[in-house]
């Protein structure tokens, strides 16, 4: 029985290709299993090598890589936008428009940004303004609505700086008692 070769099966996309094993007993191989041989140069049963099938699909692998496909095409991107906020007046219009645009979203954020930023730059002050947010606080949109409707209401405060006008506005809307 050692050396004697068994015929089985193994399935490929071609159909089955007989593989030969070895026979081997228990007494030869001790608690090893059988390994099976490697045929180099082995054929399909239409013929065609397997190493010219192997070859075959690693030059379709190179050529369909990501190195050789088109570049993706970007989105345009929109122009540039400037917000040159330095008035309270300016601060307000940008605190009100709806947002339709990218344009108007860039400027209710800044507006909300700005607002924060004075904010926390003025507590970091010890002789900042005072200015006491109850809990829970407002809603910001709204107090910025407060604000623009602050500014409008005296037309003096219109060309104010606006970090000084949104200051001196919070702490008249929420003072220290």
């Amino acid at each position: 029985m050692i050396g004697r070769k068994i015929s089985i099966y193994q399935h490929y996309e071609w159909g089955s290709m007989p593989l030969e094993l070895p026979d081997h007993t228990s007494s030869d191989l001790g608690s090893k299993p059988p390994v099976a041989p490697a045929y180099v140069g082995m054929t399909s049963p239409q013929g065609a090598p397997v190493r010219f099938t192997l070859v075959l699909c690693l030059i379709t692998l190179v050529c369909a890589s990501p190195i050789n496909a088109a570049a993706p095409t970007k989105s345009p991107k929109a122009p540039p936008l400037s917000l040159n906020i330095r008035t309270a007046g300016e601060l307000a219009d940008a605190c009100t428009v709806t947002p339709t645009t990218q344009a108007s979203f860039a400027s209710l954020n800044f507006c909300n940004g700005f607002a924060q930023g004075v904010l926390q730059t003025d507590r970091q002050n010890p002789s900042g303004t005072k200015i006491c947010i109850p809990s829970p606080s407002p809603k910001r949109s709204e107090t910025m609505k407060e604000f623009a409707s602050w500014v409008r209401a005296e037309p003096s405060r219109k060309d104010e700086l606006a970090s000084v006008a949104f200051l001196r506005f919070m702490a008249g809307r929420f003072p220290c008692t």
